[in-house]
């Protein structure tokens, strides 16, 4: 495929085969494009409206490409996809931290910011988590705690070249919704946030075609790529027999919340640590246990509730002090093998 005819097989109102959309994928990789005609392409099948066999077909490539981690027991990962254009606190890395503190496997995927030092891996580094650890660390962290993080661009060299591409389009693009289902460990139970309700089928449906048959897409509100606590969550439970919508609406006596506390990578981290440590109550706390609970409730085959043992179960983790000592013991073990000798 070059790029007059990935143009043409992008514009079939259809929608391409998965083999052309795994061709598609070749293109980009190669960095054959100059950065205008990729993201053209980019920007083109993002008008258009990425199917679900597409997205599929982008995953399994990237996959494919991927420094994976052998893990065989199950994980789970929690993720946005962005595309709200709002600033807020790294809920989902936050999330990874209690449910591993919980028991469950967390292979928790990510990178960092495009624009700004907010994205999960940001946080993670200026809470002094290594980033870039090799896969036997990796394993060894989820052993032990149940928990590690996927620094994308370890993990998916092969989206370096994709990178001038992202840039010249400018906006959302395929690579926002195949990337955070592409985990490198092969987890077996997501939570993924989708701003956009029609988007959000989609990407349900490319879940559902991968086999994932524990997962839940999230709508909050009015256009988040997450829960909201002051409104409607629109929920996709993805099944093995098929995929189920219902909405999900917090009973926590909160109306009209507004943009909750929340920044760059340095005003994270502080939120953070008031928020593991029980200094920090409220609206982000009450997020913070609603998007644990919902992996906790998804891992364990229970439909999310805002009140319910998955919520409990997190509630409990962080105001015992669990999740706190958890993230402590955590960090003491990957600075270890950080610095271990190869």
């Amino acid at each position: 495929m070059d790029y007059g005819s990935a143009q043409e097989a992008i514009a079939q109102a259809q929608g391409m085969t998965a083999e052309q959309a795994s061709s598609l994928l070749e293109l980009f990789v190669s960095g054959q494009l100059s950065a205008d005609e990729g993201g053209q392409l980019l920007t083109q099948l993002a008008q258009r409206g990425e199917t679900a066999a597409e997205i599929a077909a982008f995953v399994r490539g990237l996959q494919a490409k991927s420094v994976q981690i052998p893990w065989s027991d199950g994980a789970a990962d929690c993720c946005g996809t962005g595309g709200s254009g709002r600033s807020r606190f790294n809920v989902s890395t936050a999330a990874a931290m209690v449910v591993s503190a919980c028991g469950i496997p967390v292979a928790k995927h990510g990178n960092k910011g495009s624009r700004r030092p907010n994205g999960s891996f940001d946080l993670l580094e200026v809470l002094g988590v290594p980033l870039e650890l090799d896969v036997a660390a990796q394993q060894t962290l989820l052993e032990e705690f149940n928990l590690t993080f996927c620094f994308a661009r370890m993990h998916h060299p092969a989206m370096k070249a994709v990178v001038p591409y992202r840039q010249a389009a400018g906006g959302r693009s395929i690579f926002n919704l195949a990337g955070p289902l592409a985990n490198p460990a092969g987890v077996n139970c997501q939570v993924v946030g989708v701003c956009d309700q029609s988007t959000a089928s989609v990407v349900a449906q490319a879940l559902h075609d991968l086999g994932q048959h524990r997962a839940v897409v999230v709508t909050g509100g009015d256009g988040w790529d997450e829960f909201v606590v002051d409104g409607p969550n629109r929920l996709l439970e993805v099944r093995e027999d098929g995929i189920s919508e219902r909405i999900l609406e917090p009973q926590y006596g909160y109306e009209h919340v507004g943009l909750l506390p929340g920044g760059d990578s340095q005003v994270n981290a502080a939120l953070f640590h008031d928020l593991i440590e029980g200094r920090h109550q409220g609206p982000l706390f009450d997020l913070l246990c609603l998007a644990s609970g919902a992996v906790i409730d998804t891992w364990n085959g229970r439909a999310v509730e805002d009140h319910g043992p998955g919520v409990a179960q997190a509630r409990e983790a962080l105001e015992s002090g669990t999740v706190s000592r958890h993230f402590d013991a955590f960090l003491l073990k990957a600075r270890s093998l950080a610095q271990a000798p190869i």
